[in-house]
């Protein structure tokens, strides 16, 4: 390869990655313009708001009525980062891993991929953060002067807290999205931003993050094919009689009453192998 052909290569690089640069800004953008509509077109609720606020306000007060327990867990925590820096530096020097300090719970999927041990940077990320939602968590279910439904509100509120910090939840600290990131050249980055942007239209400017593929299935087409009709309804329920697919049938109808927290067609999701299928074949 030629002098000229690597600096061919190493504009076009630049190129793309100024494309992906400008992209991504652009996004981020309208991602931000979608969140600032919602907050003053007042669809984001402040009940909930004003109820950690409050709770917040419970625990300080609490945690300062031990100032003595709040200074020892501090330097207990202190001592940690510095048993671990010298941990992560020995392991530097010597090129080779160390025992670590502290692991992930066997069912913690964050950090699973392999650049979080064999990378001593994104190790010490781990384990820092570790240490840290380990000490906030016991600091808060050991805290006195605090009534029992206080007292879950505020470890509640704790684990969401602490699992919103996770280094996995952040870009710039999650060795997985940045070798994904060097490999589609940034690719990822904009689909991550174009479905953050359609979280926030979806909610109307508060974040509804979508689980699955809404467009996978309709109604009548791929799921909830039995035939039936509605016999009667309300304002709270619809009563369907599904059509039935025997010459003979009891004189007794079967009445099935699925879970409110789901939709009707919970049993009728495929074809011929589900609850109502069942029912209607055995007459």
């Amino acid at each position: 390869m030629t002098d000229a052909t690597a600096d061919k290569g190493q504009s076009q690089e630049w190129q793309q990655f100024s494309t992906m640069t400008e992209e991504v800004f652009a996004q981020s953008q309208k991602a931000f313009a979608q969140f600032i509509e919602g907050q003053q077109s007042g669809n984001v609720g402040m009940g909930s708001v004003k109820q950690i606020q409050q709770v917040v306000q419970d625990t300080m007060l609490a945690w300062m009525n031990n100032p003595i327990g709040f200074v020892e867990s501090q330097v207990q925590l202190w001592n940690n980062y510095m048993t671990l820096w010298q941990r992560t530096m020995l392991g530097f020097m010597e090129g080779k891993p160390v025992s670590p300090l502290i692991s992930p719970s066997k069912g913690d999927r964050r950090f699973k991929h392999e650049d979080w041990e064999n990378m001593p940077l994104f190790d010490f990320i781990k384990q820092a953060y570790l240490l840290t939602a380990d000490h906030i968590t016991e600091t808060i279910n050991n805290l006195e002067h605090l009534d029992e439904k206080r007292s879950q509100q505020a470890a509640f509120y704790t684990r969401q807290f602490v699992a919103a910090l996770s280094p996995s939840n952040f870009a710039a600290t999650n060795p997985e999205v940045l070798r994904m990131m060097v490999e589609s050249k940034g690719e990822n980055l904009i689909k991550g931003m174009q479905n953050l942007i359609d979280d926030f239209k979806r909610g109307k400017g508060v974040l509804n993050i979508r689980m699955t593929d809404l467009e996978a299935f309709e109604v009548g087409k791929n799921i909830a094919t039995t035939p039936g009709q509605v016999v009667y309804e309300n304002e709270t329920m619809q009563l369907i009689q599904y059509t039935p697919t025997t010459k003979k049938v009891y004189e007794k109808p079967v009445l099935i009453i699925p879970p409110w927290i789901n939709k009707y067609y919970i049993l009728d999701l495929q074809e011929k192998i589900h609850l109502l299928n069942t029912c209607l074949t055995k007459a």
